[in-house]
């Protein structure tokens, strides 16, 4: 096959061409030194012009990391690469290298690419790109206004903020329903064109359709929920609501004329103070039997005791530091003894 390679370029085509630039067409690059087109340029600085890669970048203020490679071999590299590790172990051995090597390999070419950072070429390459990047945002910017000038023109406005000034009574998300787009967007559009979104004066809180206001009665939704009086919105808990307004249970019975022992929960709260009640009360009943099994336990105590002449058992205790005589006054085993004066350590005659 024929290699086809394009016309070699002039002295004044080569002048004219940026630091930092490497032309590239067809899968070949541009020699920037005697003009020439070649797929693989660093053989041909070698064999032709005596020079290696590193010189030709740092004279022409190239990266680094900038190939001086056709697209099209180093596509082809790549794929008998890829071929080479998967057929090939030793290849993946070499490569599957250990973690203080490979990252040794990683900081020598951050090295190198810092530093040809300085390069004046390197800046100039990073400015065009960021130009290019926005220009192509800026031409999307445009875009998207004509876009949405049109959409107001067909619906009767002039322009987009014509139909932004004419809505300013709709909320965001019915902007964004109008405009074909959400309501985040709709919001950008606004702030975009300084037109903001007027708000009404709220409408007086007043009962749902459909549920009756009976003076005495406290309404309530179909789900078992109390509507509040105040603000008409359902709640399990109304007491707890109430904090939201400022009042105590007492004062809005009053205020709304409610009687005095009103519920002021659903149905379903109701049950489940009711179950707290229950456990409560259960364990308070717990409670209060095992301080009265304690208090007889304390008074058999110190019954034993004043057989044997002291006035309770912490008396006898502190006679008697050892364990054995007081659990033979006491009629206990020796080991309780110990248990015995952590437990009525601190306690009085009457426990």
């Amino acid at each position: 096959m024929t290699r086809r390679y394009r016309a070699t370029a002039t002295a004044a085509e080569l002048a004219a061409l940026r630091p930092g630039e490497q032309p590239e067409a067809d899968g070949q690059l541009l020699c920037r030194v005697c003009g020439r087109w070649r797929r693989q340029l660093a053989t041909h600085l070698v064999a032709g012009h005596g020079t290696d890669p590193a010189a030709y970048r740092a004279e022409f203020q190239l990266p680094a990391t900038r190939a001086l490679m056709g697209s099209g071999l180093r596509d082809a590299a790549t794929r008998r690469a890829r071929d080479r590790y998967q057929t090939d172990p030793r290849v993946r051995d070499f490569l599957t290298q250990p973690p203080a090597e490979r990252d040794e390999r990683l900081r020598r070419g951050r090295e190198a690419k810092t530093r040809t950072e300085h390069r004046a070429g390197v800046q100039a390459g990073k400015r065009a790109a960021g130009l290019r990047l926005a220009e192509h945002a800026r031409r999307r910017a445009e875009h998207a206004a004509t876009a949405m000038d049109e959409l107001a023109a067909g619906l009767g406005h002039a322009d987009l903020p014509a139909l932004l000034a004419a809505t300013t009574e709709l909320s965001h998300a019915q902007l964004g329903a109008l405009l074909g787009c959400t309501a985040a967007k709709a919001r950008w559009w606004r702030t975009r064109h300084g037109i903001a979104r007027t708000r009404g004066p709220r409408p007086a809180p007043g009962p749902p359709p459909g549920v009756p206001v009976i003076a005495g009665r406290q309404p309530h939704a179909d789900d078992g929920r109390l509507y509040c009086l105040e603000c008409w919105l359902p709640r399990a808990n109304l007491a707890q609501h109430l904090v939201v307004h400022g009042l105590t249970s007492p004062a809005y019975r009053a205020r709304h004329g409610l009687a005095a022992d009103a519920v002021l929960g659903s149905a379903a709260m109701r049950r489940r103070w009711s179950d707290n009640a229950r456990v409560g009360g259960a364990a308070a009943g717990l409670a209060a039997a095992a301080a009265r099994k304690a208090a007889a336990v304390r008074a058999d105590y110190d019954a034993r005791a004043r057989v044997h002449g002291f006035t309770d058992v912490v008396a006898l205790l502190a006679h008697h530091p050892g364990p054995q005589p007081a659990a033979a006054l006491l009629d206990v085993l020796p080991r309780e003894v110990a248990r015995l004066r952590r437990r009525y350590s601190a306690a009085g005659p009457e426990g």
